[in-house]
């Protein structure tokens, strides 16, 4: 009984653990928000709609401290062709991202890359914002910081040559879009680096010198998260 039940589970730790487990999970989250907005609403472009459902809206955050939908606006998609790219996009990035990692490193930088974002859409942007870029952006990043900090990884170096080179075709094509969220998108890209670089250091480097940037690394985390909110706020 003990060894069948730790054979069990020992399975289904390998499916867990299976690069595209939680990218699919991810993905499934976003298709039944979609579906929940549309049949609710009857649309998933109406503001009102994608404001009931977790959209990022700045008065609701500021006026009643709605700070979950730094998370849910990242599952909340506005119509179709919105969704379709940014799930096309994380089925093949995030694989490639989790397999790299783990799915634990990967999920961490997916949500503080999504969350950071949409903090940097909430002090420069008074629009509604919702998506998955936030995070993809950030998720495009850690592949640029991988890259510098495995300098000796072939397969790393051409991964970050190639999203690197993606994400600044995506960064150029935003800043001629309208309504595109580009500060969410700059926000992403940033906070998906400095979170790698924290926490995806070598394990062969134990000194003072891994301590040193992981703890330089959380302190620019934190610095920037407070300087978003008070930028949010009208501190200044």
């Amino acid at each position: 009984m003990v060894r069948n039940l730790s054979y069990r589970w020992r399975y289904w730790r390998r499916k867990f653990n299976d690069n595209l487990t939680i990218t699919n999970a991810l993905i499934l989250i976003m298709v039944l928000m979609f579906l929940v907005t549309l049949i609710r609403f009857g649309t998933t472009e109406n503001g009102e709609a994608l404001v009931a459902m977790g959209a990022r809206f700045n008065p609701l955050m500021i006026a009643y401290h709605e700070w979950w939908r730094l998370v849910s606006a990242i599952f909340l998609h506005i119509g179709f062709e919105h969704l379709a790219i940014n799930v096309f996009t994380l089925y093949f990035l995030g694989q490639e991202l989790d397999y790299t990692v783990g799915w634990i490193k990967y999920l961490i930088i997916f949500f503080i890359s999504g969350m950071g974002g949409n903090l940097a859409s909430f002090a420069f942007s008074s629009n509604i914002s919702a998506g998955a870029s936030t995070a993809l952006f950030g998720c495009f990043a850690a592949f640029l910081v991988l890259g510098f900090i495995y300098p000796e990884s072939s397969r790393l170096k051409q991964r970050s040559y190639t999203f690197g080179v993606l994400l600044v075709i995506n960064i150029i094509v935003g800043l001629f879009s309208p309504g595109l969220d580009n500060w969410g998108h700059l926000g992403g890209a940033v906070f998906g680096a400095v979170t790698t670089y924290l926490i995806c250091q070598p394990k062969y480097d134990e000194g003072k010198s891994k301590w040193l940037k992981q703890g330089l690394s959380l302190l620019v985390l934190i610095g920037l998260s407070l300087v978003l909110l008070s930028k949010g706020y009208g501190i200044f």
